[in-house]
């Protein structure tokens, strides 16, 4: 493994901490090589990337239910900053919305969800 890291790090000039690095197998009947100078993953642990949850064991309500809470989240947060219609059209674009365009590639969102945060966003507009 160590190998096929330094070969690839060569190829594109990037550098790899291997110390804080972790192997996860994404194959539910693959076993993790062993490699002493690298973590494996248990088939059980998530991780983020761009912070978006992957693992063998995420599915697509835990990735929904990651997404729903960020969107609960960012309204809390922006909620008190936003002070004209205008502001808060802003921060829906720029921050809210966002957010949801970044995790929907990843999984189908169903349409309760979609008429949800709808209602939320415009009560948030013109409240």
């Amino acid at each position: 493994i160590t190998e096929l890291v330094e070969v690839n790090c060569q190829g594109s000039g990037a550098k790899v901490n291997l110390r804080k690095s972790a192997l996860m197998p994404l194959n539910r009947k693959a076993i993790c090589p062993f490699a002493s100078e690298v973590r494996c993953m248990k088939p059980s642990d998530t991780v983020k990337y761009l912070d978006i949850p992957f693992g063998q064991q995420v599915t697509k309500d835990h990735i929904l239910a990651e997404l729903n809470s960020k969107v609960f989240r960012s309204f809390g947060v922006w909620a008190r900053r936003a002070r004209t219609i205008r502001g808060r059209l802003l921060l829906v674009h720029t921050v809210i919305l966002s957010t949801l365009w970044h995790f929907t590639p990843h999984t189908s969102v169903p349409k309760d969800y979609i008429q949800r945060w709808q209602r939320m966003i415009n009560k948030f507009v013109l409240s």
